[in-house]
């Protein structure tokens, strides 16, 4: 139905069960949760997290281990926050299934080195495979960005991922596409139009960036606090689980794969994928459905739970520009 050939090459998927059994769905939900689980993800946006990366006891031993005896995340901390993250991991093996636009996932931390990039090569390498995700710059010119826009959509990447903004974020052609099901534009130097269907699931990561009202509102918040002033250089290798974590992410990408479509299956088995969840964004109702619906299904809490306080502490800089 979708009137697209996909050409693995020497890529092998593993077979999805015919039917998703309570193991099959728990097994995938870890390894999903393995991949971001040394992320500090917090919902205390724009301040100090009260509520410590990971748990200790008093005497400073860890509270949540894995089978390994290595430490979990803190799970009250960033539940907002880790929940988005896993819909993005999930969306472009899910997008032929929402009937509608996608919003915007706005990785924002306070300092650099927190992990964003790291986050989305993740995330690429699950979808598309290779080692990192492809990274494209936004322009202050909006007739700039839509010409790049054109050129991105139209190499039907599943992600577009676009780092380092430091700029508010204040383009009209860019937040009519997150709404749209089609761009249409001339292509550079011919008089050909296109119409290219927006599939692609939208990334944007940088320091504190800041949008306009209508772009704030196309905004799913993932927001990183490390809690150290250094974050690439105050934590040693030892502290992350994958601390060679592309590598990891390569070398495991076919259950990666895997879980990502056992997750899926769940939701819809268990109602037909029809089943609505709790969470809903204004302007994306099936987007919501669908995500809701998979992250409930999977146990994952705190989907768009972050939203508020997200638009509550960030709404300044898109009233004033500041």
């Amino acid at each position: 139905n979708t009137l697209a050939y996909y050409d693995p090459g020497e890529f092998r998927f593993l077979k999805v069960p015919e039917v998703v059994g309570e193991e099959d769905l728990d097994k995938a939900v870890w390894l999903i949760l393995d991949v971001i689980r040394d992320f500090p993800f917090s919902d205390a946006i724009n301040d100090m997290d009260p509520e410590p990366v990971r748990l200790r006891d008093e005497a400073g031993v860890y509270e949540d281990v894995d089978d390994e005896g290595f430490p979990w995340p803190n799970w009250n901390r960033g539940r907002g926050s880790r929940a988005n993250a896993v819909a993005m991991i999930l969306q472009p093996f899910v997008r032929a299934m929402i009937k509608g636009p996608c919003p915007n996932y706005h990785i924002d931390k306070p300092a650099i080195g927190t992990g964003a990039g790291f986050l989305v090569d993740a995330a690429w390498i699950i979808a598309e495979g290779g080692n990192r995700a492809e990274v494209k710059t936004l322009s202050h010119d909006n007739a700039e960005i839509k010409k790049a826009m054109t050129a991105a959509l139209l190499e039907s990447k599943s992600i577009l991922f676009l780092d380092n903004i430091q700029h508010q974020v204040d383009s009209p052609d860019l937040a009519a596409a997150l709404t749209a099901g089609t761009w249409s534009d001339r292509i550079l130097g011919q008089s050909t139009t296109v119409n290219i269907p927006i599939n692609t699931t939208f990334i944007m990561a940088g320091n504190r960036i800041r949008f306009s009202k209508d772009m704030m509102r196309r905004n799913v918040p993932i927001y990183m606090n490390a809690a150290t002033p250094n974050p690439s250089s105050d934590r040693t290798e030892d502290f992350y689980k994958h601390p060679m974590l592309h590598d990891w992410v390569i070398e495991h990408r076919a259950t990666l794969v895997w879980a990502c479509h056992v997750m899926i299956k769940a939701w819809v088995q268990n109602g037909n994928g029809m089943q609505a969840g709790s969470a809903m964004l204004q302007s994306f109702n099936s987007y919501s459905r669908v995500m809701s619906g998979i992250l409930d299904t999977a146990g994952i809490t705190g989907f768009l739970a972050n939203r508020d306080a997200y638009m509550e502490e960030r709404g300044d800089d898109a009233a004033t520009g500041a």
